[in-house]
């Protein structure tokens, strides 16, 4: 198990949109600005003291994936009851 503290990166919704957009055009092969790609780098290995440590980090994700797995059982069910 790796000895390094989780921490949280708190993100603006602004940059969350940008670096939703850059990695898109990445993945589908489009042309993408590098200077973009630049800024979205230098957000995402902030030093530490701009992250938030999240002891719950484990827990939150577990809750998480119940909610999702919950989401998809019921809509699941609603397609087959109107199906």
């Amino acid at each position: 198990m790796s000895s390094a503290v989780k921490a949280l990166l708190v993100l603006l919704d602004p940059q969350v949109v940008t670096i939703a957009d850059i990695l898109t055009k990445v993945l589908i092969g489009e042309p993408y600005n590098v200077s973009q790609l630049e800024q979205c780098l230098s957000w995402l290995t902030a030093e530490a003291g701009d992250r938030v440590n999240c002891p719950l980090e484990r827990w939150a994700m577990s809750q998480l994936a119940d909610e999702v797995a919950a989401s998809i059982q019921a809509s699941s069910s609603k397609s087959e009851a109107e199906g």
